[in-house]
């Protein structure tokens, strides 16, 4: 019987391509982001439509704010401690995340009136807001208690900085440290 040896390629070639656009990028190359586009498009715009669903003019802008991230945070990207294909999917769930609220915020300002008539929310709506809270929890999940309250309080309830430093009986200073701090551990923990 002969069993053969399977091993892993440590330089495999999706690994070189990706190294090849983190590169190309970081040299201000656009020929890194034809790369990206052309290797990980489909990708992208495959997260973008499962989050925000097919509204083209909100997918693809969202689609281009992610290029566009990708291309200025390239950088944050250490092959060491994810694939670049992880480190993509993880920028574009969070830029999703980010226009999933503004369709939100956009659709709640212009029908609110129709809301309270109907005496119900749109369906959809329903679904993204409890997108966006799974997403969110998830998000947090690794922070502590007082963490989460600090991030919720700020961007979700967009609470000022002197409001909440002074609800936390912190001076805007600690909470501007606090803050830093609590984006730091989940850039870490997130690998961005």
């Amino acid at each position: 019987m002969n069993i053969k040896k399977i091993s892993f390629d440590k330089d495999s070639k999706e690994r070189r391509l990706d190294r090849k656009i983190k590169e190309k990028i970081l040299e201000g190359d656009e020929r890194g982001v034809e790369l990206l586009i052309d290797h990980y498009g489909s990708f992208i715009k495959s997260i973008v439509l499962k989050k925000i669903g097919n509204r083209r003019d909100y997918s693809e802008e969202c689609i281009n704010d992610i290029y566009l991230s990708i291309w200025k945070n390239i950088g944050m990207f250490d092959e060491n401690r994810n694939s670049l294909k992880n480190w993509i999917a993880g920028v574009a769930r969070y830029k999703s995340i980010d226009y999933m609220r503004k369709i939100y915020r956009e659709a709640v300002k212009e029908d609110l009136d129709s809301f309270k008539n109907l005496g119900q929310y749109d369906p959809e709506i329903l679904k993204m807001e409890a997108d966006i809270g799974g997403e969110v929890a998830r998000f947090l999940e690794d922070l502590s208690s007082e963490e989460k309250k600090i991030i919720t309080d700020l961007y979700i309830n967009e609470i000022s900085i002197s409001s909440l430093a002074e609800l936390l009986n912190m001076d805007k200073k600690s909470l501007y440290n606090k803050i830093y701090y609590i984006k730091e551990k989940l850039r870490k923990k997130r690998g961005y």
